[in-house]
């Protein structure tokens, strides 16, 4: 056995170590020669840098929600197209990225009309940054937030 560099965790196991294994190599004169066994090596931290990589990778790209009600109308006989392309149209109007719009899903369910944008975090932070509350209609209908 040879410590772990840095000490600490597990020792890594060198070949020599090894229990002996009842697998024969391929060895095309079939010599009966046992192949090495490979005892478990530590996980290295590198390999972890890069899982925890990944996870702010993953919660960068995390999806986030915003939820507007416009009370005034009627999601029965709504036409969800019309009214969704309203919405962006007014977000463009108070300034909202092109980038963003084109990045944002919004979905209508009942409840006057709810609207739900649904977007990287980048893109509902810009959308937050704007005056929805106080100055967004959609079909002549004040939302709130």
């Amino acid at each position: 056995m040879l410590p772990q560099p840095g000490g600490g965790g597990e020792p890594i196991w060198s070949l020599s170590d090894a229990p002996s294994s009842p697998c024969k190599t391929a060895d095309p004169d079939d010599t009966g020669k046992e192949a090495p066994s490979f005892a478990r090596l530590p996980v290295s931290e590198a390999a972890n840098e890069v899982t925890m990589s990944r996870e702010e990778e993953e919660e960068e790209d995390q999806e986030d929600l915003m939820e507007l009600t416009f009370k005034d109308l009627s999601f029965e006989g709504l036409d969800h197209d019309a009214f969704k392309a309203d919405l962006k149209e007014n977000l463009a109007k108070m300034g909202t990225s092109e980038e963003a719009l084109s990045q944002m899903e919004i979905r209508l369910r009942a409840g006057g009309v709810i609207a739900e944008i649904l977007g990287a975090s980048e893109v509902l932070t810009e959308l937050r940054s704007k005056p929805v509350a106080t100055e967004l209609t959609v079909m002549g209908c004040g939302a709130a937030v």
